[in-house]
């Protein structure tokens, strides 16, 4: 592997070569656990540097535009605190016409309710007033009734007298 030559500083051996320096305590290890690496630390050896390279590269790469990605969050985050002062101001006046037609509805229903209620007053004394009229009507005419029985009483009297 290329890239793995150059981070050994110039060393020419491979990466995934089996290690022979005698100690085979790790083919013994697998032997008892069979899930684990042979040589963990060998392992790591061999790709971390790789991807330590990779991921510096990266950097080095991305490094002149990490200015301007941070211009534009930062720009991002501008417009989206201009979008969402702008919704609040636009709430804020619907839910102001809101509350000022909810309260001009209610003086109109104060008012209708009042009048109404002065309607139905009207009626009430206007009905106490013909009942009123109607109970000495009631007692004239039990007067009228009283009148007339005895102007009958008397001429049937003076009928019989004058017989």
């Amino acid at each position: 592997m290329g890239t793995s030559d150059t981070l050994k500083g110039g060393q020419n051996q491979p990466d995934n070569e089996p290690d022979d320096s005698g100690n085979h305590e790790a083919s013994k290890q697998v032997g008892k656990d069979s899930g684990t690496l042979p040589h963990p630390p060998q392992v790591m050896k061999g790709w971390l540097p790789e991807v330590n390279q990779i991921l510096d590269n990266a950097h080095r790469s991305l490094r002149p535009l990490e200015s301007v990605f941070l211009v534009s969050v930062v720009l991002c985050c501008t417009v989206l605190c201009l979008y969402v002062t702008h919704s609040h101001l636009q709430l804020r006046d619907s839910m102001k016409l809101l509350q000022d037609e909810v309260s001009n509805n209610e003086m109109g229903t104060f008012k209708w309710r009042r009048k109404v209620d002065d309607g139905r007053q009207d009626h009430a004394d206007i009905l106490e007033q013909l009942k009123l009229t109607l109970l000495t009507q009631e007692t004239i005419v039990g007067d009228i009734k009283k009148l007339v029985e005895a102007h009958d009483l008397i001429l049937s009297n003076s009928q019989s007298n004058l017989r």
